[in-house]
Parts: C-alpha cells; sequence; structure tokens
C-alpha cells in the first residue's frame, strides 16, 4: 500500500486553513480609515466658520446703545454745567469762562400794560325845568358876566329856577371857577380902586372861596 504523502514541515498549505473573522466594529459602527496624506503634496486644513446665536447679538447690541447714550448724557450734562458763559472749541478741550465785569447787570423793564380808558358816563336824561336852568346859566356866562357857583345859583334862583333846578345846572356846565374869579376881579378893577386884600375880601363876599380870590386877584394883576 502506499502511504500518502505527508505535506513537509515549512510549506503547510493556507488553502485549507479556516480564515479568520473580521474584527468587530466599535460601539459607533464601523470605524473610518484614516486617508493618507498624498506624498509631496500639503495637505489643505479645513477652518469651520465661527457662528453667534442670535440672542448673543442682540445682547451686544443693548450693551453698545447703552454705553453711547451714557456718554451722550454725561457730555449734555457738562455742557449745561459750564453755562452760558463757557465756550468749548474744537481744538481746545479746555472750558474757557469769560471774566466777571464791573458793571451791574440791568434788570429786564417790565411792560408797560396800558390801562383801559374808562368808558364816558351816559349824560342823564334832562327835564324840562332842567333844561330851562341850563339854557338860563349859558345865557349869563355867554353874555359876559362873571360868577361865583353861589352867586350863579343865587341869579337863577332870582330868575324863578327852583334851587334844585339851578344847582343841577350850574353843575352841570363844569364851570371853571379859578377863571371866573379872575374875570370878576378884572370887572371891579375896571370900575372901582382896592387894595390887594380889599379885593380878596370882595370876590369871597361875592361866594368864591379864599384859593379862588387869591387866584383870581393875582391873575388880575394886583
Amino acid at each position: 500500500m502506499t502511504q500518502p504523502n505527508k505535506p513537509s514541515g515549512g510549506n503547510i498549505s493556507m488553502t485549507n486553513q479556516p480564515t479568520q473573522p473580521p474584527p468587530p466594529p466599535g460601539p459607533g459602527g464601523p470605524q473610518p480609515v484614516p486617508r493618507q496624506p498624498t506624498p509631496g503634496k500639503p495637505q489643505k486644513r479645513l477652518y469651520r466658520p465661527v457662528t453667534m446665536p442670535l440672542w448673543l447679538l442682540l445682547v451686544i447690541a443693548v450693551v453698545v446703545w447703552l454705553m453711547a447714550s451714557t456718554v451722550g448724557r454725561t457730555m449734555a450734562k457738562e455742557d449745561a454745567a459750564a453755562g452760558p458763559g463757557a465756550t468749548v472749541t474744537a481744538t481746545e478741550t479746555e472750558t474757557v469762562t469769560e471774566e466777571p465785569t464791573d458793571e451791574p447787570t440791568k434788570a429786564p423793564e417790565p411792560k408797560k400794560t396800558k390801562k383801559p380808558e374808562p368808558e364816558p358816563e351816559p349824560e342823564p336824561t334832562l327835564t324840562k325845568a332842567q333844561e330851562q336852568a341850563i339854557g338860563t346859566a349859558e345865557d349869563y356866562l355867554d353874555g359876559g358876566q362873571h360868577f361865583s357857583r353861589k352867586g350863579l345859583i343865587k341869579q337863577l334862583k332870582y330868575e324863578g329856577h327852583s334851587t334844585k333846578a339851578a344847582t343841577f345846572a350850574v353843575d352841570y356846565l363844569k364851570i371853571n371857577w379859578k377863571k371866573q374869579a379872575a374875570g370878576t376881579a378884572k370887572d371891579y378893577l375896571d370900575d372901582q380902586h382896592f387894595s390887594r386884600s380889599g379885593l380878596i375880601n370882595q370876590l369871597e363876599y361875592e361866594g368864591f372861596t379864599h384859593a379862588q380870590a387869591v387866584y383870581g386877584v393875582k391873575k388880575a394883576g394886583l
């Protein structure tokens, strides 16, 4: 019988040996095989863009706005504290204040307000008796005669007017009694001779007051 040939010790055929299973995959699945760089060619580095969340950008914008407004308010307060007497130029940062003068500051003059003019009083309605008394008094005065207040009222009463109507007429005409005193004094000096005191006494007798009599005598040249 022929014996089967035994394989030599160093040459063992691999065909009949069982193949080993591949190593198990890692926890995340099969591991990727790293890419080998090509010799002689520099490898490019990949940069990942940096992104910021939207809320962070809003926070930064608000902080910048608050800082700018705070600086603006501070500068405005400094300008207001400097007052109108201080000026700041573009090239100088120091505040230049005006020196006080010895001249006193004039206070503003108050505005003059015009007082409203009083409305004229309406003329009273005259009675027939009053109209007649006024007409008689005007006739005497227009005729060149001179009277005191008491003397004209007495003359109107002599003409038949009542005391009430005569008094109303004399006061209604607004007569200047000093001028009447001066006219009466001249009338006396044209016909008679008087001393100064004697003429004053005569005018007072005619019904003029002492002040009216003195004024009339002085105007008459005595």
